[in-house]
C-alpha cells in the first residue's frame, strides 16, 4: 500500500512545477523570466548587500503577471495555521 507521503514524494520527483504554473501560456512565462532576469542583472551591482536569492524572489513577486496564479495558503498544518 502506498502512503500519501510516498505519493507526494513521487509527484514532486516527476513534476517539480505546480500544475497551476504549467497552465500559464509559454509566451507569458518566457516574457516574465526575461523581465526578471533583466532587472536582476541591472540591480545586482547596485545592491551588493542584498542576498541574490532574496533579490530574485522580490523581483519575481513584483513582476508576476496577472496570468500566473498566486497561492498564499497552500495547505493546513496539523497543529493549526497554514503553509504559505
Amino acid at each position: 500500500m502506498v502512503t500519501q507521503q510516498q505519493r507526494r514524494k513521487g509527484r514532486r520527483a516527476t513534476n517539480p512545477v505546480p500544475a497551476s504554473v504549467e497552465r500559464v501560456p509559454t509566451a507569458v512565462r518566457d516574457r516574465w523570466i526575461a523581465e526578471v532576469t533583466a532587472e536582476f542583472n541591472r540591480l545586482r551591482p547596485l545592491l551588493p548587500n542584498v542576498d541574490p536569492q532574496d533579490l530574485h524572489l522580490i523581483l519575481t513577486s513584483m513582476l508576476r503577471p496577472p496570468e500566473v496564479p498566486r497561492r498564499w495558503l497552500l495547505r493546513p498544518l496539523s497543529g493549526g495555521g497554514f503553509v504559505y
